[in-house]
């Protein structure tokens, strides 16, 4: 396999990852950009990060600097410019990029922390913990049996 291919192998998985968990990254489909600002990262192609890139490096010739920046890359390569150092913007293809900040496991780890955490609506420690064990609904359903009884019987008395 050449490593061409293995590149573009990792890209798409990298891509895949981006897709996958929309909570940490919005796609803009206006400008045709994924961002994440817990990663503090824009993803798209060339020419499409190209206007990110100019607005927020600033500088009397900023398309010089965009252009020195990108083009060593093809058109048609993912990549990911990394706003994280103040100031300052890397330009990367996305799977260096993934794997230089080790993004796929940082996002495993939360979701690991996430599926862990016993106060989560939608965690099964959380289901258990609305639902009564099978001693508490016996008891509860006696309750209501016996309160039923009493009521019917105070009825019949002419209370």
């Amino acid at each position: 396999m050449s490593i061409d291919t293995e590149f573009k192998e990792k890209e798409y998985e990298c891509m895949a990852l981006v897709k996958s968990h929309s909570e940490l990254f919005t796609y803009d489909k206006h400008n045709d950009i994924y961002y994440s600002k817990m990663f503090n990262v824009a993803i798209g192609n060339k020419r499409q990060l190209q206007k990110e890139v100019e607005k927020y490096c600033k500088s009397e010739n900023s398309t010089n600097t965009y252009s020195k920046l990108v083009e060593d890359y093809s058109v048609d390569d993912v990549l990911v410019a990394d706003f994280s150092k103040k100031g300052r913007c890397n330009i990367l293809p996305i799977a260096m990029s993934f794997d230089g900040r080790n993004i796929a496991k940082q996002i495993e780890e939360m979701q690991h922390i996430r599926d862990n955490d016993k106060f989560r609506s939608d965690s099964v420690a959380a289901q258990y913990d609305n639902h009564l064990s099978t001693e508490e609904e016996l008891e509860l359903h006696e309750a209501k049996n016996i309160s039923a009884e009493k009521i019917s019987e105070l009825e019949e008395v002419g209370m």
